[in-house]
């Protein structure tokens, strides 16, 4: 009988650091995703400050100075619109940019506190 109970409990043994190693190892992916995700949603936020930036950089160049070059700015519940003229490439010719920010959800973590607010350049 004690053979049997040996081998019982080797088994429980062996069960329980098997779900360990299974829940450890579960762990490490989820982590790895998120921080793959963060490092993802960094990268997209940095090029859209790059190109928000250059733009800037240039309102109103190129733009009479009796004239307006910001044209129009709404902010209408969650949806905002900045539009502006100026010579964005070096082409010489004036640019008409208009930005649309929205309030967006983010469908990868609902339970995420705050959403991502999505910015179209037009």
């Amino acid at each position: 009988m004690g053979v049997w109970l040996d081998h019982l409990s080797a088994i429980i043994v062996g069960t329980v650091v098997i779900m360990i190693l299974a829940a450890v190892w579960y762990r490490a992916q989820v982590s790895a995703l998120s921080t793959t995700n963060t490092y993802r949603d960094r990268a997209r936020v940095e090029v859209v400050r790059e190109v928000v930036d250059r733009d800037m950089a240039r309102l109103g160049a190129g733009v009479d100075a009796s004239a307006d070059a910001i044209r129009t700015f709404s902010w209408t519940g969650t949806t905002r619109t900045f539009e502006f003229e100026g010579e964005i490439e070096s082409s010489g010719a004036l640019d008409r940019v208009r930005y649309r920010a929205t309030q967006a959800t983010c469908d990868r973590d609902p339970t995420a506190p705050t959403s991502i607010p999505a910015v179209h350049r037009s």
